[in-house]
């Protein structure tokens, strides 16, 4: 089983246009004023802008007014109006808007773009922390408010902790020329920015960059020298390069052709698929059998980092529903105010709308429990292809049969006083962090495990490992 990483947050998704504080359709757009001293007053950060129809009258939004930090546009249908940022603004979120927004004057930390269909926006990375696009039209990119060259796109890694795309070509710094003619071919240049150093890299078709790990598709590449970056995992699926150099212990190539791949990490994980290596160099090579020998250590460390991840989630759940509750009776206690300034429709569909997230909420956090409650259960219980055999060259019989009874008395013991297998994982987790020999510890654990001892307990640990096998003269 693979899991290199714990899956985000449920609240963390890519658009969070449901965790909003109030909902504004295009109906009230003419009480903009009322709605500022309403977010003023009660002091609403995350808003939420839906449903602008074709049957709006205005060619403008402008909403440089709004004190907030955090807006969403969804669902905007209406083409010939433009769109207007307010300038503090900190993060924006896009989903299916034909309006053109004009964010010229924002410096946000976070812009997550998906099919927006209005004219090319400017984007500034002076303060950029996550930027993703899934549409289809161009943006320009300022570094340090100067406009790159043609196809240009920096990404300075020190600040930008998420840089994804579906396709690069959606990237063209151009001066709104009428003369350019798109290619979904034509490949840009990423300026990957990592510690102090600048790499260059020309012929770009695909990237994305998040928390460590890179994503792209490659052209002709003379040099890439990543040598002072590491990531967890470098996953290139197509490209010519004549020198690679990676500091990464999960490298993933598919029809790549390269003359010269050097990592200076240990290669614990090495997929080629349709791949031209002339030369590979490694710090350290790790066989099969030795990456296999780890994976029930590995198993239980996941189980109980899921556990972790799992508690913290539902936490967050409980926070974020104790938030809602708040915004349901701030509404509540505005009602009179809101339905005389501006509408009892407006009141209505926030109510609705915060009610709908609630359940919506509760929904997703019951689907996630289950699923990482099974591979909790999957990872403790693992079937045959996750064990290791304990047998190994440096290790006497009499050592592993010891570490084996050792651990078999501790969980006997444990078992008998009624310990939870919740608790026991991980007692025994602590307990081989003081063995002499803490992975064949684990490993044990792992082959007892397999056996139920919850309704005939054996009378010893020596009892236990034989019948295991640990112990016999013929094992």
């Amino acid at each position: 089983m693979n899991c290199p990483y714990l899956p985000i947050l449920p609240y963390e998704s890519q658009f969070l246009i449901d965790n909003c504080d109030m909902t504004i359709e295009s109906d009230v757009f003419n009480k903009i004023n009322e709605i500022n001293e309403i977010i003023v007053k009660n002091n609403l950060q995350n808003i939420l802008i839906k449903n602008v129809l074709n049957d709006y009258e205005g060619n403008k939004i402008d909403l440089t007014s709004l004190s907030i930090e955090s807006l969403s546009i969804q669902d905007v249908e209406k083409q010939n109006v433009d769109i207007i940022i307010p300038p503090h603004l900190k993060s924006l979120i896009i989903n299916s808007c034909k309006a053109s927004i004009d964010i010229s004057k924002c410096h946000l930390k976070k812009i997550i773009i998906s099919n927006y269909q209005g004219k090319v926006m400017d984007i500034y990375d002076d303060k950029l922390e996550v930027f993703q696009n899934n549409s289809n039209e161009e943006v320009t990119w300022y570094h340090n408010n100067t406009l790159l060259k043609k196809n240009e796109i920096y990404v300075d890694t020190n600040k930008i902790t998420s840089f994804k795309t579906g396709y690069i070509y959606y990237f063209i710094n151009i001066n709104n020329n009428n003369n350019y003619n798109n290619n979904n071919n034509a490949s840009k240049t990423i300026i990957f920015k990592c510690n102090d150093k600048e790499i260059k890299i020309n012929e770009v078709y695909e990237f994305s960059f998040e928390n460590k790990h890179l994503y792209c598709s490659l052209g002709n590449i003379q040099e890439l020298d990543f040598g002072e970056y590491t990531f967890d995992s470098f996953n290139v699926t197509s490209g010519k390069i004549k020198y690679l150099k990676v500091k990464c212990n999960s490298i993933i190539l598919t029809n790549v052709e390269c003359d010269n791949l050097v990592t200076d990490d240990v290669c614990k994980r090495f997929n080629l698929i349709n791949c031209t290596i002339n030369t590979l160099t490694c710090g350290i090579i790790k066989k099969e059998e030795e990456k296999l020998k780890l994976v029930g250590e590995e198993a239980i460390k996941k189980a109980r980092n899921i556990e972790k991840y799992l508690l913290e989630m539902n936490h967050l759940f409980e926070r974020k529903l104790k938030i809602d509750q708040i915004r349901i009776k701030k509404l509540l206690k505005m009602r009179d105010t809101i339905v005389c300034q501006i509408s009892r429709k407006f009141y209505d569909n926030n109510i609705k709308s915060l009610t709908n997230d609630i359940k919506i909420r509760r929904h997703q956090n019951k689907h996630i429990n289950v699923i990482l409650n099974n591979l909790i259960k999957e990872l403790r219980n693992p079937n045959g292809k996750y064990l290791i055999s304990i047998v190994n060259d440096t290790n006497s019989l009499q050592q592993i049969c010891s570490i084996c009874e050792n651990i078999g008395n501790y969980v006997i013991d444990k078992i008998a006083k009624g310990t939870s297998q919740h608790l026991l994982t991980k007692n025994v987790l602590n307990y081989c962090q003081s063995s002499p020999n803490e992975r064949l510890c684990l490993e044990s654990f792992m082959k007892i495990q397999l056996i139920d001892l919850s309704h005939d307990l054996p009378a010893s640990g020596n009892q236990l490992c034989t019948s295991l096998g640990f112990c016999s003269k013929s094992w």
